[in-house]
């Protein structure tokens, strides 16, 4: 999307703003070489925002996205950021996501909802709608949002996405800060209509139909959808399977899967059972998969290890681990289970010549 000059000084920081003003008083009186060098400088910050540059970024990104954008010439932030800035106008907010980092199946999104009326900007810290973040494939994988930051007339709230879906959705609706509260009786009915339709007419699967006129419905009530693709630059991934009895209890580890910037433990053995009466996953064993995780280590090509995730499967692990505490967890009635964590900052995952899991090398087949 196209964007004005007066856009892009609006997504300035005060302290860069400052910084120009400063110079504004006596810019009449300055030589001609001096006013050139600060035309260059002027020129070079609206390249920097043009280009999405890094170096812009980690200036203005909130602390959880600074590891990720900490060197503007990063090979491994370049193979995961998805350049660009794009943003709808509603009557009263611009919703607008101002970066995305992405790799096969972890997505860390920056939105931002800043007010545009004066309606808007009164009381707008406790006024303020929470962005609605809707994943392209509508099953499947996590969303886990959080409240950043805040100045006089714009939010920041961080999205993390375990997906593998490749187009993203974001709207505001003022009053309503989740989807599932648009699910009203005649929403259910408009979404069905839909969904007859365009099996009968199209020949998609019930599925597929869904998802479409759970999209299409959502449009023609909020009026205006914010899409982007938060596809991967490169697929990437390390995948182990392990044969190994790597167990604790009665609960094993299967598989681990690693990106740049998160790991997926995959395990079994949980004894669980459906229950008749009220439809949820009983544990009858008095474990959770939430009690089971190992202690994982990459082990790079110049020697050096990193503890990926410091597990509690009863194997020493020493320094901190690189896994956040920002997780989601998936439980089936077969015994399976998937933990999924985020890294504090991304690995080169192609200089890794080994994963350790719990006291077990594995060698990575390149």
């Amino acid at each position: 999307m196209k964007m004005k000059m007066t856009d892009l000084m609006d997504n300035l920081s005060a302290e860069l703003l400052e910084e120009v003003d400063k110079s504004r008083p006596n810019i009449l009186i300055l030589k001609k070489k001096e006013m050139r060098k600060r035309l260059i400088f002027a020129a070079a910050i609206m390249v920097t925002i043009l280009g999405g540059c890094s170096a812009y970024v980690a200036f203005k990104m909130p602390d959880r996205f600074r590891a990720y954008f900490h060197n503007s010439s990063d090979i491994l932030v370049d193979e995961m950021y998805i350049n660009g800035i794009d943003y709808v106008d509603y009557e009263n907010y611009r919703l607008a996501v101002e970066g995305i980092i992405s790799d096969v199946n972890s997505k860390k999104i920056l939105i931002t909802v800043t007010a545009i009326s004066d309606k808007a900007k009164e009381n707008f810290i406790d006024t303020c709608p929470t962005p609605i973040m809707i994943k392209g494939g509508g099953s499947g994988g996590s969303i886990d949002s959080n409240f950043l930051f805040s100045n006089q007339y714009k939010k920041e709230f961080n999205y993390e996405i375990e997906s593998d879906d490749t187009e993203c959705s974001v709207i505001l609706y003022e009053g309503v800060d989740n989807e599932f509260e648009f699910y009203t009786k005649e929403f259910n009915e408009k979404i069905s209509q839909i969904t007859d339709n365009l099996i009968d007419e199209k020949g998609y699967s019930r599925l597929a139909a869904y998802d479409i006129a759970r999209k299409q419905a959502i449009k023609e009530k909020v009026g205006k959808v914010l899409t982007f693709s938060i596809a991967s630059k490169d697929s990437n991934e390390i995948i182990l399977e392990i044969n190994e009895n790597n167990s604790i209890s009665s609960c094993t580890v299967n598989k681990v899967a690693i990106t740049k910037a998160a790991i997926i433990i995959y395990g079994s053995g949980l004894l669980q059972e459906i229950s008749t009466q009220m439809q949820d996953i009983v544990e009858t064993d008095g474990l959770s998969s939430t009690d089971i995780e190992p202690t994982v280590y990459a082990i790079f090509d110049n020697g050096t290890e990193k503890l990926l995730i410091k597990g509690n499967m009863g194997y020493k692990a020493d320094g901190y681990a690189l896994s956040t505490n920002s997780s989601s967890e998936k439980k089936f009635s077969t015994g399976e289970f998937n933990r999924f964590r985020y890294f504090a900052e991304p690995i080169d995952i192609d200089r890794i010549l080994k994963v350790r899991v719990n006291d077990i090398d594995y060698p990575i087949k390149k």
